[in-house]
């Protein structure tokens, strides 16, 4: 049985605004500290930059596209394909973040 809607927002809420900020930090820095063409003694200067032009809209994008598909998968879809469902929204965010993560700062 699926949740009611005032449990499934909670949930994406919970989600969104606790959980989604910290992985989107951690997912820069480790993009910043991995690549080869921003040399190591730049790269604090990089990732301060990097946070500044692209967490918040980063944010704004999850919280629209995670919402949605959390809230479908909690009040629609049936609890054996759920996982399915969400590694391949996984699997689409990623490829639209690891875009992000490794743009350069001045594009």
């Amino acid at each position: 049985e699926g949740l009611t809607l005032v449990g499934a927002l909670k949930k994406v809420f919970v989600n969104q605004f606790f959980m989604s900020p910290g992985l989107n930090s951690l997912f820069f820095c480790y993009t910043t500290f991995t690549r080869n063409d921003v040399p190591k003694e730049t790269r604090m200067s990089f990732l301060r930059k990097k946070l500044a032009k692209d967490l918040v809209p980063t944010m704004k994008r999850s919280c629209a596209y995670w919402g949605t598909i959390q809230m479908v998968n909690f009040l629609y879809i049936p609890q054996k394909f759920s996982l399915l469902y969400t590694n391949v929204g996984f699997l689409i965010w990623t490829v639209y973040i690891s875009l992000v993560g490794y743009r350069s700062v001045t594009s």
